[in-house]
């Protein structure tokens, strides 16, 4: 009895301003829900079934459950002999892994560690959390995240000794090229043999003498391989890597490493990696941004054929810069290699395609191309050679994207019309040559053939007009499922309002997402006249979202708060906190 009021006490002296200085302002709301649970059912925390309490503490992070721990012995009890709150050792939520999970080691087992990840610019930090992961006997590891300035060779061997066997994704980013004794990605293959997934980015040539440690040794389970080499200067040789995983599935190199010697890369991918299904080449910035796509839900690749890759369907280059007679010729040399399996062609970095590549392309058939990304900005005498690619070259095209395409006008589109019957989803962004009379040419051509499009989306498109809406509206109504128009700025609220009003046949469009740019916020609409719109939209689209955008990010321009700035069909159809509406 003497227990339960002490803890009725110290329950009731927790007011809501102790409490949200406790735990962060983001926790807050849900300690109170939480509270309020604990005080109508009479009850302890620690008393409730392990499955609710597991729930409750995955929501809070390291800082807010230390914090919330501060309550009383039973709640520290239960917050630090969770297991799943040492199962990713994570510096995510700005706490050091040292010195601050150190008080609590007595808590953290060795095989509850599964994940470790670090971010870092001390080095003497990198090596006490290695040093701690051995102290405590974390042999149970299958993820290493990092990026540190280093990682010497001796700190992660003391840690692979004991979870080699277990790791399986890592992922290793190091800029300091001033060491020699750093961990390299061969030693990372030999040293992880279940390995799957590997992302090395860092030196590798110290002083020039480096050479792989693979000596013939075969990982058979590393399907994902990424390579971003800083020192290669282009002279990097992938051929002992690719050849030590066989079973390689997705493969993403700089091409800053291979600028020089990337002539050979392809034979090198036909020779070692028979079951490759996605190849990534990006260069510098873009690496981060272009992670290998996951193929576990690829097809089987089919039987070895010498004129082809056999499986590889995937093909992503980003901006190459370098030499212009290695970057056309690993084009010319993969186009032509998997133009009958090639499924996905990603072309969209700077400086990938020019005018002899897209005449190049235009002699190819593609009879397996689906999806189609170009991004560039060649000159007005590629126009011709793309029109005949789109005509012949990819018969079953379904997805094309074109960005910041100035040569492409009208034309493309007509090309469209006469040779990708199979075309589903179109995406515009700034090409500026394309009128407005020209895309509704389109639709309606493609109306008139009993064909529809499912998807279509203009961005920062001049095109977008009064009359292309009117037209999207009577000649795909009822097979359109998405329209999204973004940053357009010839159209206005007015106009759309008008279209909706003369033409409920958007009420077969699934999805429509649209906002409206204006030069500072002070001149967005008034909120009586959004309100309209959006009932209007609400009563004829499944789903939808609407915003207005300030194209003024300068601090000199007062932002104006607006109820309905950014909002969707969700938000919209909730009845407390837009009951006003009716």
């Amino acid at each position: 009895m003497l227990q339960k009021s002490a803890w009725d006490f110290r329950c009731h002296s927790l007011s809501h301003t102790n409490l949200s200085s406790l735990v962060g302002p983001s926790c807050f709301s849900f300690c109170c829900h939480l509270w309020q649970f604990i005080m109508t059912r009479n009850t302890r925390l620690p008393s409730l079934p392990l499955e609710i309490q597991n729930s409750i503490l995955s929501n809070l992070s390291f800082h807010e459950c230390r914090r919330l721990n501060g309550v009383c012995k039973a709640w520290r009890s239960m917050g630090f002999d969770w297991s799943g709150r040492w199962t990713t050792l994570s510096t995510s939520d700005k706490h050091k892994v040292i010195p601050d999970l150190y008080p609590y080691r007595a808590y953290i087992s060795g095989n509850s560690v599964r994940g470790i990840r670090l971010e870092a610019r001390d080095e003497e930090h990198v090596e006490q959390v290695f040093d701690f992961l051995v102290s405590q006997k974390c042999n149970d590891i299958c993820l290493v995240d990092v990026s540190v300035p280093f990682i010497l060779q001796n700190q992660f061997f003391g840690l692979a000794n004991l979870c080699g066997d277990t790791l399986t994704d890592i992922t290793i980013a190091q800029w300091d090229d001033e060491k020699e004794d750093i961990v390299t990605p061969d030693k990372l293959i030999v040293h992880c043999p279940s390995l799957t997934k590997l992302c090395y980015s860092g030196p590798l040539f110290q002083e020039h003498e480096w050479g792989p440690v693979l000596r013939g040794y075969k990982n058979k389970n590393l399907v994902d391989l990424t390579l971003d080499i800083h020192d290669a200067y282009g002279d990097f040789d992938a051929g002992p890597f690719l050849e030590a995983v066989p079973n390689l599935r997705g493969f993403c190199l700089n091409f800053e490493s291979v600028e020089y010697s990337g002539s050979d890369l392809p034979s090198t991918i036909y020779y070692y990696c028979p079951k490759l299904v996605n190849l990534v080449l990006v260069n510098g910035e873009d690496f981060r941004k272009s992670p290998v796509k996951s193929s576990k839900k690829t097809k089987k690749s089919p039987k070895p054929n010498l004129q082809h890759y056999p499986g590889l369907n995937y093909l992503m280059l980003g901006e190459l810069r370098g030499h212009s007679s290695v970057r056309r010729s690993i084009i010319y040399q993969l186009t032509s290699m998997l133009c009958n399996q090639l499924e996905r062609l990603d072309l969209s970095g700077r400086n990938v395609i020019d005018e002899e590549g897209i005449t190049h392309l235009s002699s190819l058939t593609f009879s397996s191309l689906k999806y189609l990304i170009l991004h560039d900005r060649p000159r007005r005498r590629a126009r011709s050679a793309l029109c005949s690619f789109l005509m012949q070259s990819a018969p079953n095209l379904v997805h094309l994207t074109l960005h910041k395409l100035g040569f492409a006008n009208d034309a493309i589109l007509t090309a469209l019309v006469a040779g990708a019957k199979s075309l589903q989803e179109l995406a515009l962004d700034s090409c500026a040559s394309i009128t407005s009379s020209g895309l509704v040419e389109f639709i309606k051509a493609i109306h008139l053939e009993g064909r529809s499009l499912k998807k279509i989306v203009l961005r920062s498109m001049l095109a977008v007009s009064p009359e292309l809406l009117v037209a999207i509206a009577k000649f795909q109504p009822f097979t359109l499922e998405e329209l999204m128009i973004h940053e357009c700025s010839t159209i206005s609220i007015d106009d759309f309002k008008a279209s909706l009003r003369k033409h409920t046949p958007y009420r077969g469009i699934r999805k429509l997402d649209i906002n409206f740019t204006f030069r500072t916020s002070k001149q967005f609409p008034p909120k009586s006249d959004i309100l309209k719109i959006l009932k209007r939209m609400d009563s004829q689209l499944m789903e939808w979202k609407f915003a207005l955008v300030s194209r003024s990010s300068s601090p000199y321009f007062k932002v104006y708060p607006h109820p309905y700035r950014e909002i969707d069909h969700i938000d919209f159809r909730k009845p407390k906190q837009f009951a006003h509406r009716k």
